[in-house]
């Protein structure tokens, strides 16, 4: 069986479809740190896929004016990101930018009664939120920024 490009063979291992004793205790210890060794790139893999939440906005539900936020560690670490945010502070919709390629910025667009347009400026640990066509602050919420250290975006 291959997983990720680890491959085991069933052939010298226990029979699946058997669980006597026996058939457990041919398993050697080398069989159970290969084993081990395919569990822990698995959960590397599933880890790098899922993300980092890097920065939380404590206070979702208030407007959000142009200011720079501290992700807890660089997204150099990272090769994209992600920002959630609320489409306003009323709102429980949450819309999303999509992967980003670390070292670009993006706009985020919510539109309603109002348009906000915010543009972001990626540096190092921080990211800036400036607004652009601004009519009112309590539209694009930034709620969280999430990074990925896979390459899949």
């Amino acid at each position: 069986m291959s997983v990720y490009g680890t491959t085991i063979q069933y052939n010298d291992k226990v029979d699946l479809n058997t669980t006597s004793v026996a058939n457990i205790n041919k398993v050697s210890a080398s069989d159970l740190n290969e084993i081990k060794g395919v569990v822990n790139n698995n959960s590397v893999i599933l880890q790098n896929t899922l993300g980092n939440k890097l920065w939380e906005n404590q206070n979702p539900t208030a407007s959000f004016s142009s200011q720079t936020i501290t992700l807890s560690e660089s997204l150099a670490n990272y090769s994209c990101y992600e920002i959630i945010f609320r489409q306003n502070t009323t709102s429980a919709r949450l819309m999303t930018t999509g992967k980003i390629p670390v070292g670009y910025g993006t706009i985020l667009n919510a539109y309603s009664n109002y348009y906000r347009a915010t543009g972001t400026t990626v540096s190092g640990n921080t990211i800036s939120f400036e607004n652009a066509n601004a009519t009112d602050n309590g539209y694009v919420i930034p709620v969280y920024v999430i990074g990925y250290k896979s390459g899949v975006y």
